[in-house]
């Protein structure tokens, strides 16, 4: 199974490592010093990924809006993000943004 990573989470946990109180004058130690220039290095890698729309890309949770007939009866899903419609199936993911639809469905009664 895959494993996928939250970019933006890392970068900020980078941030954070990063922003770390600092030990004064030449106590420092080189390997601190490489440990910080590589956790730079790869929040510039993440960021530059994530800008160029690369296989890094910004999560949309969005949710389906359900149009139903008089009687009840799904229409078609229309997404909440890009309100494309993907006929009856309301699925995961919206097919034409890419959207987690991992909140509430609207249902909305077209008459």
């Amino acid at each position: 199974m895959d494993k996928f990573v939250n970019a933006t989470r890392l970068i900020g946990v980078l941030d954070s490592a990063l922003a770390r109180p600092r030990v004064r004058g030449n106590a420092k130690s080189i390997g601190g010093m490489w440990c910080d220039m590589a956790m730079q290095y790869t929040k510039s890698i993440l960021e530059k990924e994530m800008s160029a729309g690369g296989e890094f890309r910004r999560v949309v949770h969005a949710h389906w809006i359900e149009h139903e007939a008089d009687f009840g009866e799904s229409l078609y899903c229309e997404c909440s993000s890009c309100h494309n419609s993907t006929g009856i199936d309301c699925t995961l993911f919206c097919g034409a943004c890419g959207a987690i639809m991992d909140e509430q469905t609207i249902k909305v009664k077209d008459y």
